[in-house]
């Protein structure tokens, strides 16, 4: 049996695993304030020894705030994916981009002008494909990346990326949408509805579910499987309680959508693509 996991480690930081590949998103977290959740330090070295194993074939950085991005741990990662001949690729924006390669010499910004995709601040944005593995059984991941508006009035200049990504293998697919920190508005989701109406996981910041508003706009463009939820306040820092906010508005909503998982603990896993001998689809927490 194969999986494809989630496993959650920061903030906004996501693991996408398959067959011994790793795909990380938003995964150096490092907040000045400790209003959010840092990468614990055995989870960056467990990234950082993916790298130097040629198991980490993609690296997404969504936008440049601290709470999704720390130079030193993109730079470090860079560092050990030399030691193999499989090369970290990066997508990230134009200031993330910039940000390295003036904080990078030699080698390093050879490296990262050679593997590191920045995305084109226009309408369109673009796509790729990656492989988890080298063998004639590799699965494959098809990336569309977007540029959408960050939340909050204050971040509307900020470059961010949404995220679609479609995972194949074995003659079966699974949607996953991922729009690190849009604002969710109808026009976010009639973005993510253009590529497809049908998405089996949403991961998304818990301001995506937990506004009556953004619930709305979701449910009336998207038809939504599952959803997982983060980006709440650390622990000891929730003051406004969105967290029991967010938890309450899910559960006593009538729109349709579905109870979220809600990734709150690092090392949280979910099975979001399970392949059986016998070739079922389903979905599981571990």
């Amino acid at each position: 049996m194969s999986d494809l996991v989630l496993t959650y480690v920061c903030n906004a930081g996501i693991l996408l695993s398959w067959k011994g590949y790793t795909a990380a998103i938003d995964v150096f977290a490092n907040d000045p304030d400790g209003i959010y959740m840092d990468t614990p330090s055995h989870w960056k070295e467990k990234i950082f020894g993916l790298a130097a194993a040629g198991r980490l074939p993609f690296l997404a950085v969504s936008h440049e705030h601290a709470d999704h991005y720390c130079r030193e741990d993109v730079l470090r990662t860079v560092e050990e994916s030399r030691k193999n001949a499989h090369l970290t690729g990066i997508l990230t924006t134009r200031p993330v981009a910039e940000d390295l390669l003036e904080h990078s010499c030699g080698d390093h910004r050879n490296i990262l002008r050679q593997n590191m995709l920045v995305l084109p601040e226009t309408e369109e944005g673009c796509t790729f494909d990656f492989s988890f593995g080298n063998t004639s059984d590799a699965a494959q991941l098809h990336v569309q990346a977007l540029n959408v508006r960050h939340d909050g009035k204050q971040y509307a200049s900020v470059q961010n990326i949404l995220l679609l990504a479609e995972f194949r293998t074995e003659g079966q697919a699974v949607k996953i949408a991922v729009p690190a920190d849009a604002s969710p508005t109808p026009e976010l989701y009639r973005r993510i509805a253009r590529w497809s109406r049908e998405i089996d996981w949403l991961i998304v910041p818990f301001p995506c579910i937990g506004k009556t508003s953004a619930r709305r706009a979701l449910a009336g463009a998207l038809t939504v499987h599952h959803i997982a939820a983060y980006h709440f306040p650390a622990a000891g820092r929730d003051e406004q309680g969105w967290y029991a906010h967010t938890e309450a508005l899910c559960r006593e909503a009538d729109d349709g959508l579905p109870y979220p998982v809600f990734l709150r603990e690092p090392g949280s896993s979910i099975a979001i693509f399970r392949i059986s001998s016998v070739q079922t689809l389903k979905n599981v927490i571990i």
